[in-house]
């Protein structure tokens, strides 16, 4: 896993944009821990060093029939990630549309329940729904409705102006059953050390008596 920075310039401004490729999330996998933490680190250094985001896009294949739970569980990290106040710098994009063959309508249903459903509290804060058409055309136009003013995330704010540790982030909060465990781990090892330890000075201390008596 790896976050990649890639410089563009935008091909009618006289600008240069910089794109963020980060992992995705996972519902499934063990590794969604390891994705989080790499991403509150890059976007913690990047924040202490003075840049902030212009925009975060979402996607979402439009090919795919339902909202999973899993999906759902990702939306909401996504959002704990940024946080209301940059709500108006998120796109929320459908993807897959270069695959959808004869009539649309099944897909644009899909598309109003994404809008009406799953993303309206993002919406009903200034987030904007688009779809991407495979094209770079496509693409540039998504970027183009982008404000120009850059937002701070939610856990950029957490991790730096308040100097909270990932577990103690709202994010990271989505995780404290894992955080639960290694307290039980760390619980349990002290007192496994502790045993040991009490179990050496007795043996060390009988060993003195009997040389003592002999």
């Amino acid at each position: 896993m790896s976050i990649r920075e890639v410089a563009c310039r935008h091909p009618h401004k006289d600008y240069e944009i910089r794109f963020v490729d980060t992992p995705g999330f996972d519902p499934t996998s063990h590794e969604n821990l390891e994705v989080l933490n790499d991403i509150a680190r890059w976007l913690a250094q990047k924040y202490q060093g003075g840049v902030k985001l212009s925009g975060v896009i979402y996607t979402h294949r439009i090919t795919d029939n339902r909202v999973s739970n899993s999906a759902l569980t990702t939306l909401d990290l996504f959002q704990k990630i940024c946080g209301a106040d940059a709500f108006p710098n998120i796109r929320l994009v459908t993807t897959h549309w270069d695959d959808v063959r004869g009539d649309t309508h099944e897909y644009e249903k899909r598309e109003t329940e994404l809008c009406n459903v799953f993303w309206s509290p993002l919406i009903e804060r200034g987030s904007k729904t688009l779809r991407f058409h495979n094209n770079t055309t496509s693409a540039w136009d998504i970027i183009d409705t982008l404000p120009l003013d850059q937002r701070t995330l939610q856990i950029q704010q957490e991790m730096v102006d308040q100097n909270l540790s990932l577990e103690e982030t709202t994010a990271g909060r989505t995780f404290a059953w894992f955080w639960d465990v290694v307290n039980s781990l760390r619980s349990i090892m002290e007192r496994i050390g502790l045993a040991l330890r009490g179990t050496r000075m007795s043996e060390d201390g009988s060993t003195s008596l009997r040389r003592f008596e002999s």
